[in-house]
């Protein structure tokens, strides 16, 4: 797998709770309480699976 674990758990809530769509009022904040972390680490989370997801992205269009 090229994602951890609690890395598809983070992004599957910040999809499903909206995260990345165009109007979202959801902040690192709220997903981090809902989730039991901290706001640094979610970000840190989202930060990594977004890197990796990029990456994969970047190489299917080369």
């Amino acid at each position: 797998d090229t994602l951890t674990k609690r890395q598809r758990e983070v992004l599957s809530h910040a999809v499903r709770r909206g995260y990345y769509e165009p109007d979202s009022n959801v902040t690192l904040r709220e997903m981090a309480e809902e989730l039991g972390m901290a706001r640094s680490t979610l970000g840190e989370h989202l930060q990594r699976v977004e890197q990796e997801i990029m990456g994969l992205v970047a190489e299917d269009l080369n």
